[in-house]
């Protein structure tokens, strides 16, 4: 089935593209229905899958229905899949700073925020809960639900004090994030995520994440990794030479991880 076709069939949650790898740009990716209820967890048969996911687009009041895309072990999103009068539209996440969350829960640790909407954390809350009444596994969906949890409240959230500190906790946080990419302890993994988030953050309301910079440079690949990944939209050429480079490595798991957030880059 071509990608364009996915609004046709309104009982799948989850396709898997198969010609990841092979396709030039998204527009050619070939997928195939699965009946998958959840994001499943990774595993060696699924290892490196990229998935294309219902979701919801949100803007203001308004919820929109359409795709996100998802890719494991890392489950991370970065574009939507939007049906305009028939017609597929592309867009990044990121860069058009758009709201997105995927309409099933996942089964897969990963990237915290990806249920997290600050403009209406219940519709995460609500999609969690319903996995998590179906799933076999639910730890995941537990750790999601305990982010939102933590980001409305609930509990202490790090406190950054300046912007020496940011670069600090940043710096800090993906040496001990990368060390974990073999996927041994996910909860660790998306805490260290989480405070480079936050001292990201610091840094953006403080017109100052061109400190992150020297890093780029850092003698640790995924170091180096984390701070493209998070530098991309603003300092796009000089990151994609660094990508460039740590695919050509070919480093277990790291290697990967450029190569998809490279590929998002190039194709806008």
């Amino acid at each position: 089935m071509k990608l364009n076709e996915i609004f046709q069939n309104s009982t799948c949650p989850i396709y898997k593209v198969i010609n990841f790898y092979d396709a030039e740009k998204m527009e050619d990716w070939i997928v195939e229905e699965t009946d998958y209820q959840l994001i499943p967890e990774s595993n060696d048969e699924l290892y490196d899958a990229y998935f294309v996911v219902k979701g919801f687009l949100i803007e203001g009041s308004h919820i929109e229905k359409c795709f996100i895309d998802v890719c494991i072990p890392e489950r991370i999103s970065e574009f939507v899949f939007r049906n305009k009068n028939g017609n597929l539209i592309i867009e990044n996440i990121v860069e058009n700073n758009l709201q997105t969350i995927p309409s099933v829960a996942s089964e897969q640790y990963g990237d915290p925020e990806l249920y997290y909407l600050k403009e209406n954390p219940k519709l995460g809350i609500e999609i969690l809960k319903a996995g998590k009444k179906i799933s076999a596994n639910p730890s995941a969906i537990k750790e999601d639900l305990a982010y939102i949890w933590e980001e409305l409240g609930k509990f202490r959230k790090m406190k950054i004090k300046n912007i020496d500190e940011a670069v600090n906790v940043f710096h800090n946080s993906a040496i001990e994030n990368v060390k974990l990419f073999d996927g041994r302890d996910h909860k660790l993994a998306n805490k260290y995520y989480r405070q480079m988030k936050q001292s990201f953050d610091f840094l953006t309301e403080n017109n100052s994440i061109n400190k992150l910079l020297p890093l780029l440079d850092y003698p640790n690949y995924g170091v180096q990794l984390w701070t493209a990944s998070f530098l991309a939209k603003e300092y796009k050429d000089k990151v994609i030479v660094i990508l460039q480079k740590i695919i050509d490595l070919k480093i277990p798991h790291i290697s990967f991880s450029a190569e998809y957030t490279l590929k998002g880059i190039l194709e806008n």
